[in-house]
């Protein structure tokens, strides 16, 4: 499946803790109710984005509803 534009809000962020690889992990709703993870690969924060902030997202969903280092606009901030 691929998401083009699909409108989704920020439920739960979760940060990396120390390692070689870290990676951001953010966990939305689309306005249908459907849940995905959004995994950014290689970062430690995404400054632009918290808890509440409404987003366009595009990218291929992977296993378990996982879209890695999607494209995203922020649509809004709560």
């Amino acid at each position: 499946m691929y998401l083009s534009g699909e409108e989704c809000e920020v439920t739960a962020m979760t940060y990396p803790g120390d390692g070689p690889t870290p990676s951001v992990l953010v966990h939305v709703t689309s306005a249908e109710g459907s849940q995905f993870t959004l995994a950014f690969l290689g970062r430690r924060d995404i400054r632009c984005m918290r808890v509440g902030s409404r987003l366009a997202i595009e990218g291929a969903v992977s296993g378990r509803e996982t879209v890695y280092n999607p494209h995203f606009t922020v649509l809004s901030q709560p």
